[in-house]
C-alpha cells in the first residue's frame, strides 16, 4: 500500500473517530424531557374601557390551562378563561340608563412564555393573543367576540410533581363593543388587568 493510501485511510479512521465522538456526545447530553403541566387558576380583574370617564370594575375569573415546556426555558399555554369585563358608573356618579354595563366572555389565549428556574422556584414573562367569545347578548350592530393582546409575568414554587403559582396579565381588547341599543348605546374597548393564583401539576 502507498504511503498516500495509508494517509488517506488514516484520516478516514481519524474521522469517523471524530464522528462517533460528536454523536456520542450529542446524545450523553441530551436536553431535558419536555414538560407537560395542567392548570386551574382563578382571581381578581380589574376591568375598563377606552373610555375616560367610566370607572373600572371589579370583578372575578377562573379557568384551566395546559402548558407544553419543549424546551427547558421556553413555552406555550393554552388557556379558556370565564371573566367579566365592561365598565362602571360615570366618574360624575351618574349611572347610564342601563345599570348591566358588564358581560361576560370566554378569553381563550394561546401564550408564549419564557422562564428561568431558581431552585425550587420559576419566574418568568409571557405575552399571547386570544379570542373571547361573548357568551351574553350583546349590541348586533357590533361586534359578538373580542380579539385581545396581552402581556405579563408569574412566579411558582414547585413541591416535586405539583406547583402553586401566580400569574398577572394586562390584555387590551382590540374589537369595538356595546351593551345597549340605541339610543343609550356606548361603544368601547376593552383593559383588563388580571391577578391570578392557582394550582398546576406535571403529566
Amino acid at each position: 500500500m502507498s504511503a498516500s493510501a495509508r494517509k488517506s485511510n488514516i484520516f478516514k479512521g481519524l474521522r469517523s473517530m471524530f464522528l462517533l465522538v460528536i454523536i456520542s456526545i450529542i446524545l450523553i447530553n441530551q436536553p431535558a424531557l419536555a414538560e407537560i403541566h395542567l392548570k386551574g387558576m382563578g382571581g381578581w380583574t380589574r376591568s375598563t374601557t377606552d373610555i375616560w370617564h367610566l370607572k373600572p370594575i371589579n370583578n372575578f375569573a377562573g379557568g384551566i390551562g395546559v402548558e407544553f415546556w419543549p424546551v427547558e426555558y421556553i413555552g406555550f399555554e393554552l388557556d379558556a378563561i370565564a371573566v367579566n369585563k365592561g365598565h362602571g358608573e360615570r366618574l360624575s356618579g351618574h349611572y347610564y340608563e342601563n345599570k348591566d354595563t358588564t358581560f361576560t366572555e370566554i378569553s381563550i389565549p394561546l401564550i408564549l412564555k419564557l422562564r428561568l428556574k431558581l431552585g425550587s422556584f420559576r419566574i418568568g414573562v409571557l405575552e399571547g393573543i386570544a379570542i373571547s367569545p361573548i357568551i351574553e347578548e350583546m349590541d348586533s350592530n357590533f361586534h359578538n367576540f373580542d380579539y385581545n393582546i396581552f402581556v405579563g409575568g408569574f412566579i411558582e414554587k414547585w413541591f416535586s410533581n405539583l406547583a402553586l403559582f401566580i400569574d398577572i396579565r394586562y390584555d387590551w381588547g382590540f374589537n369595538t363593543l356595546a351593551i345597549d341599543y340605541v339610543p343609550s348605546r356606548v361603544s368601547f374597548k376593552t383593559r383588563t388587568l388580571y391577578i391570578m393564583g392557582g394550582i398546576k401539576f406535571g403529566l
